[in-house]
C-alpha cells in the first residue's frame, strides 16, 4: 500500500451522473475517503464542479490550487 491511501469499503451508494451511471463509484469513493477533490479529465464528473463538499477539478487545476497553499 502507498502512503496517503485510503481503502473504502463500498458502504455509499450515489446515484448523481445520470448520462455515466458508472461515475457514481468515483463520487461514492471520494465520499467514503473523505477526499476534498477528485481530479478527473471526465466531463461528466467536472460538470458537477462539487459533490457535497467535494471539489471536483482537471489536474491543472488541482496544480494551481496545490501551488496556492
Amino acid at each position: 500500500m502507498y502512503e496517503g491511501t485510503v481503502l473504502t469499503e463500498d458502504r455509499y451508494a450515489v446515484s448523481k451522473v445520470k448520462k455515466d451511471p458508472e461515475d457514481d463509484k468515483f463520487l461514492a469513493c471520494a465520499l467514503e475517503g473523505e477526499a476534498g477533490y477528485i481530479v478527473s479529465d471526465d466531463d461528466h464528473l467536472l460538470k458537477l464542479k462539487y459533490y457535497r463538499d467535494i471539489q471536483i477539478v482537471t489536474a491543472r487545476d488541482f496544480l494551481r490550487i496545490l501551488g496556492k497553499k
